[in-house]
């Protein structure tokens, strides 16, 4: 690891790092969550909730309607993308079906529809299966990802996606978002075949961003 949290908590199936100035609860600002991916799957934003925070959860997957969960978890039919896109055509795979079409927007856009900043945001998770590479570009294009604390992504290759003549891309950007600060506290590896023609390779890892200074207000 990277970076040693000595108070990390297990959300749900994500853990979070409590260590100051990265901890999501006992700040001076409130606890804002985006949780990107659901899945039907909402251990992470429920136990967030838990805490008093805020949570937004996107997934343009599910067959569910806008929708408050309890008091502090609203649900959006919206996905996050690296453009804004009202018709997205999504990669076809088990969560998919050739007929789907999605709305898209960027953090950045999503961030002004609900009336946030970058500075608002405790804990940004990214589950959205291989469409993470193009959405980091763009979230280090617009330097929103620089400002925030506290980042969760399960990374994808698959064997027909990205194209391999994408890597050298994800590479620079990877080391882009790691230059940028972001530490590693915690780590879950799930690759299933690293044969490239058949290559399914997935891992959970979670950030802390030692550049993160937290505002006084």
């Amino acid at each position: 690891m990277d970076y040693l949290c000595r108070d990390v908590r297990l959300m749900g199936n994500w853990p979070v790092c409590f260590d100051d100035p990265y901890s999501p609860v006992g700040a001076s600002k409130p606890c804002v969550v985006y949780s990107f991916g659901i899945a039907y799957d909402f251990r992470f934003d429920d136990a967030m909730a838990i805490y008093n925070c805020t949570v937004y959860s996107f997934d343009p997957s599910m067959a569910v309607d806008d929708h408050r969960r309890g008091s502090n978890v609203h649900f959006k039919k919206l996905g996050i993308g690296a453009t804004d896109d009202p018709d997205f055509t999504p990669r076809l795979d088990g969560y998919t079906k050739a007929s789907d079409r999605w709305k898209i927007m960027t953090l950045g856009s999503i961030m002004r529809m609900l009336g946030h900043t970058p500075q608002s945001l405790s804990v940004v998770k990214i589950d959205v299966e291989n469409n993470e590479w193009p959405i980091l570009t763009n979230l280090l294009d617009e330097g929103i990802i620089q400002q925030l604390p506290q980042v969760l992504i399960e990374w994808h290759i698959f064997s027909d996606s990205p194209a391999h003549s994408k890597y050298r891309k994800m590479h620079e950007d990877y080391t882009r978002f790691k230059k940028s600060g972001f530490d590693k506290f915690w780590m879950r590896p799930e690759g299933r075949d690293h044969w490239l023609p058949k290559m399914v390779t997935q891992a959970e890892i979670a950030y802390v961003n030692k550049n993160y200074k937290r505002s006084v207000t």
